[in-house]
Order: structure tokens, then C-alpha cells, then sequence
């Protein structure tokens, strides 16, 4: 309850203003792209965290929680050729900032729970 009580308290519309995280681009546009394209491969489309296909555009049966979400490895990190996913759009809005293998055991957590419960 302290938590909803504090949300409700410092939530009144007012403006805030934050620090954002600094994200660079380490490398050209071009390596960048050119890297992209071959790690959809490697991945074979494949969500890097929980390996569920991911859709693209335009496809048929698209659903965009889905859709293909480049992502840092290290959420602190800059977009580098080393650190960048592919993962679920919707992976990627849970993640945030996370650590990738504090995500994985906080998802291996939610489905234990999940199969626990169907047992």
C-alpha cells in the first residue's frame, strides 16, 4: 500500500524532468545495418532471451508484442557491433535497463510459477 500511497502522492500531473541514459552509435550507419542483417541470420529470427520467432512487418499473422526490437546487451552500453539483440518487442519493454541474465531468471521464475500452478 506505502507504494500505491507514494505513486498517488507524487503523481499529479506536474512536469519532470530526468536524466536519460547517453546512447551513441560506436560505429557507421552502414557497419550498423550491415550487422543487423547478418545477426537476424544468425539468429534465425529467433528472439536472443526467450528464442520465440519474432515477427516483421507486414507479415500476416503479425502481432506486434512480437515484432523484431533491437536491443542492448548492456542496457548501460552504447549501440556497438558487440552489444546489440534482436529480441520481442514486448522482451524488450520488460527488460528495460536489465542485466540479461537477471531477465532470464525473473522469466524462468514466472514460468515455474506458471507450471507450478497447472500441476
Amino acid at each position: 500500500m506505502l507504494s500505491i500511497t507514494g505513486a498517488v502522492a507524487n503523481s499529479n500531473g506536474q512536469k519532470v524532468f530526468k536524466t536519460l541514459k547517453n546512447e551513441e552509435l560506436h560505429c557507421s550507419e552502414a557497419e550498423m545495418k550491415a550487422h543487423l542483417a547478418n545477426l537476424y541470420e544468425q539468429q534465425k529470427g529467433k528472439c536472443a532471451i526467450t528464442g520465440i520467432a519474432m515477427h516483421l512487418h507486414g507479415q500476416d499473422d503479425c502481432d506486434s508484442d512480437m515484432l523484431v526490437s533491437p536491443d542492448r546487451i548492456d542496457s548501460y552500453g552504447h549501440y556497438s557491433i558487440g552489444n546489440v539483440q534482436f529480441v520481442c518487442r514486448f522482451v524488450n519493454f520488460w527488460k528495460m535497463a536489465q542485466d540479461n541474465n537477471r531477465f532470464a531468471e525473473l522469466l524462468d521464475r514466472v514460468v515455474a510459477n506458471r507450471v507450478a500452478d497447472t500441476v
